[in-house]
């Protein structure tokens, strides 16, 4: 069975190391893979505000076939639950599409 098209997305704190975001997306490959998807794409949003990567996500969600976006954890929405909650909602109302919760390292 070839592999699912998923995109990911992943939250890099303010405090993280400098290459965190290169080992972030290699984590996220490997573990997409030993599920079972392929990454197209891996968005990597900033803490601290230098990224839209969420934006990004939400467009290439609506102008693509991929219909599932794998996340470390609910926690890289948003650190606040009801900020994730909003979030999440607004990626499976205005796309259709689904979250799967892929942990990596300490997600």
């Amino acid at each position: 069975m070839p592999p699912v098209p998923a995109f990911g997305y992943v939250r890099i704190r303010y405090a993280d190391p400098i290459g965190d975001a290169t080992v972030r997306r290699q984590q996220m490959c490997a573990l997409a893979e030993e599920k079972g998807y392929q990454l197209s794409q891996v968005f990597i949003e900033a803490e601290d505000g230098s990224s839209s990567a969420y934006a990004a996500l939400i467009d290439a969600l609506r102008t693509t076939d991929i219909s599932t976006v794998l996340v470390p954890s609910l926690n890289h929405f948003g650190h606040l639950p009801s900020l994730s909650a909003v979030m999440i909602q607004r990626i499976e109302e205005e796309t259709g599409k689904q979250i799967v919760i892929v942990p990596i390292g300490d997600g």
